[in-house]
């Protein structure tokens, strides 16, 4: 089995680049799946939280929704454009970036999450920041290196 696949313009892909862009894809899906379930009103899944939680999350208003789905769809569909070696995976990754900022500027400091949240919350936070400013950054990177068309 050879490690490297073709690109658009004869370039060479690691195969480490495919493993990395595909557990991009799955994060990223589960945060599709977080959103509609939160936002469908599951009750399986919302028993997870506390009633004050469960409170917060379906009390968004609807503006809010709108830029928190887009954050999430336009982080699934940069890290879907990577498998599918697009180069607008970098626009789409950093726009999720900017929508995500701008949803935890509302969710954390404007509307109280940070205190309803908690320790695990703002860690959790964290993480989805970083991944998707990593996913931005490997969207970048494989652009440059020609790895996507």
């Amino acid at each position: 089995m050879t490690d490297q696949v073709s690109a658009p313009a004869g370039v060479k892909i690691p195969v480490w680049y495919w493993i990395v862009a595909g557990l991009l894809t799955l994060w990223n899906a589960f945060g599709v799946f977080d959103f509609l379930a939160t936002n469908l009103m599951s009750d399986a899944y919302l028993q997870a939280y506390t009633p004050e939680q469960r409170a917060f999350f379906t009390g968004f208003p609807l503006w809010f929704i709108i830029i928190w789905g887009l954050a999430i769809f336009t982080a699934f569909f940069g890290a879907l454009s990577l498998l599918l070696k697009k180069a607008w995976a970098v626009m789409l990754s950093m726009a999720s970036v900017a929508l995500y900022v701008l949803s935890s500027i509302y969710t954390l400091l404007i509307a109280g999450g940070m205190a309803l949240m908690g320790t695990t919350g703002m860690v959790m936070s964290a993480v989805i920041f970083v991944i998707l400013v990593f996913q931005a950054a490997f969207a970048r990177w494989a652009r440059n290196r020609g790895f996507l068309a």
